[in-house]
């Protein structure tokens, strides 16, 4: 159990950092969703494919977790798979207070395996 709030903790931040990352980026003018030259992202929905550019975030980080969960017994990730993150089986999506106009990742109920 503590090892599970730990990693659900370690998600959240890092999802948290992406978003904060974005911000930043957006206040100076670069876009995240155009790949700055020498950067490349190998992830198979084009970030077209997402409402917004948290959610492409919240996917990639998403998936970086997946590939890193080495005991998923109750086939919890079976459905993280394509761009509907708010759709993936304990994904929790809901309107930010600063932005009623979009969703993002809200909570996440990581339960039932190990990374």
């Amino acid at each position: 159990m503590a090892s599970t709030t730990c990693l659900h903790a370690l998600l959240i931040l890092t999802l948290h950092l992406c978003f904060l990352s974005n911000n930043q980026a957006v206040k100076h003018g670069h876009s995240s969703s155009t790949p700055r030259s020498g950067r490349h992202h190998h992830h198979s929905s084009s970030s077209t494919a997402f409402p917004n550019p948290k959610l492409h975030q919240a996917y990639i980080a998403l998936q970086a977790w997946k590939k890193v969960i080495y005991s998923d017994p109750y086939n919890f990730t079976t459905n993280w798979v394509g761009p509907s993150v708010c759709n993936y089986k304990g994904i929790y999506c809901a309107t930010p207070p600063y932005d009623h106009t979009i969703k993002v990742v809200a909570d996440i109920l990581a339960t039932g395996f190990h990374s």
